[in-house]
Parts: C-alpha cells; sequence; structure tokens
C-alpha cells in the first residue's frame, strides 16, 4: 500500500497521537519502552512508506514533526467525565459506556480495577479481560503502558498465538500472577486443541473470511479462558470494547461473548455505535446487561417490540449517566430558569395541531415543523406559504390529486386546506 508525502505525515501524526510517544523502528517489542511502528501490520506499512521514501524514521520525524508536537496538554488528566465513569463503574456490576472514539473510555476501565482492588473488595483479586478488535489490541497496550506507573503483566490472545496463549492464561490465573489479558473477538469462538492441523484449518478459514464449525465436543477459547476464571479466587471484569461487534446472536463470536458475559462478575460493554443497523441490534447486548430478565435477544426484542421509547428507557437504566459540569465552573454566575409559559389554543387551533399529529403521511420531523407553525400562525400552513411567493391558492375543485404513491407537498397539505381556511378567517 502506497501513500501519498501529505497522507502519511497526517497518518503518522495520527498514530504519535494516540501513543502520546515517538514510536520507533525497533524490533525489539518491549511494553517498557516507546512503542515500535512494528508492532502491527498498519503501523507496519508507514513505516514502509517512511523508510522507502525517506531512507529512516529519524529523517521523517526531523522533517515534519515538530519537537514541541507531544507538548500540548490542555485537557486535564482524569477529566471529571472519566472520574465520571470510573464512580460508576464501582457502583454497577453492569454498565453501558456509549462513548465515542477519542472519549477517553481506557482510562477509567484501568482505574476501576485498581480501585476495586483496594477499596470496594478490600484486597480481592480481579482478573481483567478487555475483548476488542484486533486493531484496537495495539492501542489497548499503549494505555496501559502510559498510564500504569508500576509494571504489570499484559498478556495478548488472538486466532495466532490462541495455543500457547491459553496455556499461559490458565497458569497465572492458578497461581495469582496473572495481569491484563487483550482477546480478539476472532479468537474467542475458534477451538483451542494440541492438533496441529486443527490450528491450520481454522486459521485458513481465518484468512478466507469463511466462520469455521465448532462442533460440540470442540472447546473454544472462551470455554477455557471461563473454567480457569470460574476456579480462581479472584473476580472477573469483563470488559467489551466496540461491543457492537457481537450483535447477532447466531454468530460464533457472539456465541463466545456470551458465555464470558454471563460468567463475568463485572461486564461493561463499550460503544459508540449501539445500533449499527437497526434497533434489533440491541437485543443481544440488552440481554447481556439483564439476563435475569432478558435470556436471550429474542426475549427482549419481543418484550420492547422495537419501540424506540421504551428501549431508550431501558438504555438509560445501564448507561452512564451523564456528567453536567456548567454549574460547577469557577465565575459562571447562577442562571435564574423561569417556569415555562403554556399557552391555550383555540378550539380550531387545536383542531388543527391534531389533524396535524394524525395525519399518516407526515414524518415526525415535517409534523414537529408544522405544529410549532399552526401554533404560531395556522396561515402559515398553506400551500401557497410553503413553497415559493408566486404560488396562487387553489380552490379544492381545481387541484388534482396525484398517484397516492407520489403525493406532491401541495397535496398532502389539503387535508388541513378547511381548517387552514377558517382558522385564517377569525
Amino acid at each position: 500500500m502506497r501513500f501519498t508525502q501529505a497522507d502519511l505525515v497526517e497518518r503518522v501524526k495520527k498514530v504519535i497521537k494516540e501513543t502520546k510517544s515517538l514510536p520507533t523502528d525497533s524490533r525489539d517489542l518491549n511494553l517498557d519502552q516507546s512503542p515500535s511502528l512494528r508492532e502491527n501490520p498498519y503501523w507496519s506499512v508507514l513505516l514502509d512508506n517512511i523508510e522507502e521514501e525517506f531512507g529512516s524514521l529519524q529523517t521523517f520525524y526531523d522533517r515534519f514533526i515538530p519537537k514541541n508536537f507531544l507538548e500540548k496538554n490542555a485537557v486535564p488528566f482524569p477529566s471529571q467525565e472519566q472520574e465520571e465513569i470510573t464512580t460508576q463503574m464501582l457502583e454497577r456490576s453492569r454498565l453501558l459506556i456509549r462513548d465515542g472514539a477519542g472519549a477517553g473510555k481506557t482510562a477509567p476501565v484501568i482505574k476501576a480495577k485498581l480501585a476495586l482492588e483496594q477499596l470496594v473488595l478490600e484486597g480481592e483479586k480481579i482478573n481483567p479481560i478487555i475483548v476488542c478488535p484486533n486493531f484496537v489490541i495495539s492501542s489497548w497496550e499503549s494505555k496501559l503502558r502510559e498510564y500504569l506507573t508500576d509494571r504489570q503483566k499484559v498478556s495478548t490472545i488472538t486466532s495466532g498465538n490462541r495455543e500457547e496463549a491459553i496455556q499461559k492464561f490458565e497458569e497465572e490465573i492458578a497461581n495469582g500472577t496473572s495481569g491484563w489479558t487483550l482477546v480478539s473477538y476472532d479468537a474467542l469462538f475458534r477451538s483451542v486443541n494440541n492438533t496441529a492441523q486443527d490450528s491450520i484449518a481454522h486459521e485458513i478459514a481465518g484468512l478466507r473470511k469463511d466462520e469455521p464449525k465448532i462442533t460440540a465436543d470442540q472447546v473454544t477459547l472462551a470455554d477455557r479462558m471461563l473454567s480457569a476464571v470460574e476456579n480462581s479466587q479472584g473476580q472477573m471484569m469483563l470488559v467489551l470494547d466496540e461491543s457492537h461487534n457481537a450483535k447477532s446472536p447466531k454468530a460464533l463470536r457472539s456465541r463466545a461473548v456470551r458465555k464470558l458475559a454471563l460468567g463475568a462478575d463485572r461486564f461493561y460493554a463499550m460503544t459508540g455505535s449501539p445500533f449499527p443497523d437497526n434497533l434489533e441490534d440491541i437485543g443481544e447486548l440488552a440481554s447481556l446487561l439483564e439476563p435475569e430478565n432478558f435470556k436471550t435477544a429474542d426475549d427482549f426484542n419481543r418484550a420492547y417490540e422495537g419501540n424506540p421509547r421504551l428501549i431508550r428507557l431501558f438504555l438509560r437504566r445501564f448507561s452512564k449517566e451523564p456528567v453536567v459540569t456548567f454549574r460547577d465552573l469557577p465565575g459562571v454566575p447562577n442562571v435564574n430558569i423561569n417556569p415555562p409559559t403554556y399557552l391555550c389554543m383555540s378550539p380550531d387551533e387545536e383542531k388543527l395541531y391534531w389533524s396535524i399529529l394524525e395525519h399518516k403521511e407526515f414524518g415526525m420531523g415535517r409534523k414537529f415543523v408544522l405544529t410549532r407553525l399552526a401554533a404560531t400562525d395556522g396561515t402559515l400552513l398553506l400551500p401557497e406559504n410553503q413553497e415559493g411567493k408566486s404560488r396562487k391558492k387553489m380552490e379544492p375543485d381545481q387541484t388534482r390529486r396525484p398517484p397516492p404513491q407520489r403525493r406532491s407537498r401541495r397535496g398532502r397539505y389539503r387535508d388541513c386546506r378547511f381548517s387552514l381556511d377558517r382558522h385564517s378567517g377569525d
């Protein structure tokens, strides 16, 4: 993959902002050192472009990256928003964090784990398991390296190293020396056997983007991880980063996530897209947030019937509460908010108002605008006042109705004509 010079500079700056350091080109991938551009395939492509065009990474830095590029620190850390998320993670055992990318969701997870061990559980060990897409693993590794002052173990399990990684995970969980475990979504549902042929078959299926079929007698990575944690002394804290990746109940990936989520002592889902395609996508996540009432996604979807208002109320029970900071800002005077003033509509205005709300061809956005106009001045709804000033008012018998599937805006307003005429004549 080839990048233009401007595109290459912009992409490297994003990597620097993400890791908050100048990545190196070292082949020694040590967590105690600055991150290397050889840590993941995407960064390696950037490094190959840099070395081919500029000779070395240092030459590229000297030419395009200012020396004070990393000195900007305008936002306090941790922010009040991050402190609030941490507090709510301590208070709730299941929580949905609906923040977009770059909102700082990583730091509260790390702080909550330490606070749970030291303050809430009084020394009981927490076994954090972070499930995320492959491309996010490097970001978690860099954040753990940045935020943790003392050295803690960070293990990464992907579909490629799952055979040896799960054995190491089980040993560390058993002897109480485990640290942070990062797992990719694509590794959870794959089998973990000692047979080399089985491992190779799964890798080939993964490269072909075909879901490998897991039979009942095969044990998946999620099964082994759950068994190891359940037999340990500590609690499991499961974090689903980009949780919309497990939205389909029938997918093997979602089934593996469900096993871990139902067995976790604490479950936190993070996503900026709780509804990737439609409202039913929230069903699987909702059943994990409240498994005692909704055993499956179908149970939730049948109960809420795709009602946006009810689904919003459900999510408010499990989502983090927003942080209200305006009243806490120093120097900001208190604002005396007067109670709202309500106006009574006349019978004609009320009839016009409800005729708009009950109209079957108007969408919610259009109804909102028309009801505001009706409450202000009903004549504003007349067709000649809607599109252009030169249009003349037409009598009902002079109006030709278009086919129902292609009705014009003028035709849609005709149903309100008689109410409008009476109102404009008052």
